[in-house]
């Protein structure tokens, strides 16, 4: 079972998984990646989830024991992630599912990475939750230029921590303003 959680003070996020979870997730990642609808590196840009979860599984990343009800304990990986670069991965993994055959596999590892997106966002501001989630759901692809520039300056501002993002509160809302701005910068 894949699941997730906010980072303590809210600035990215947390996926658990086993072994068989994660490595099932990476090749949904690895098969969504090799698509026309991802241009000018976007398609390298999502692979640095794939290199996540791999490192995750092999245990490069953080291990947990977690016991759920009725269940024996069991080890679980992790890693985190900001959100700034999630979302947008998450949102370009969406979009490149659209444009290219995927199964009941690729589409239910979708739906799970967008579940942890929402739960995590929803215990962590509701808020925000909402908004990311619109934002995701209305998310138009990119065109071409700038996407590692721009990423990589959302990230450093965010990790930065303007004036108006020095909340833990508000630096999930500067995360969802950053992207947002990516629809106006592309012209999408």
């Amino acid at each position: 079972m894949i699941f997730s959680k906010p980072t303590k003070y809210g600035a990215g996020i947390e996926i658990y998984g086993d072994y068989q979870d994660l490595n099932n997730l990476r090749q949904t990642i690895l098969d969504l990646s090799d698509s026309p609808a991802l241009i000018d590196g976007a398609d390298e840009f999502v692979l640095g989830l794939a290199y996540e979860v791999r490192h995750a599984y092999e245990g490069a990343r953080e291990t947990s024991t977690v016991s759920l009800p009725g269940m024996p304990p069991t080890s679980y990986f992790h890693f985190k992630t900001l959100w700034p670069i999630f979302l947008m991965q998450v949102a370009l993994l969406r979009w490149s599912a659209a444009y290219q055959p995927t199964n009941k596999e690729h589409q239910s590892n979708l739906y799970r990475l967008e579940a942890c997106t929402d739960e995590s966002l929803q215990s962590f501001d509701p808020f925000i939750a909402r908004r990311c989630t619109e934002w995701l759901a209305s998310f138009q692809g990119l065109r071409r230029g700038y996407l590692f520039q721009f990423i990589s300056e959302c990230t450093y501002a965010y990790i930065r921590g303007k004036p108006s993002c020095s909340t833990s509160a508000s630096s999930a809302f500067c995360s969802f303003a950053m992207l947002s701005s990516i629809s106006t910068s592309f012209g999408t």
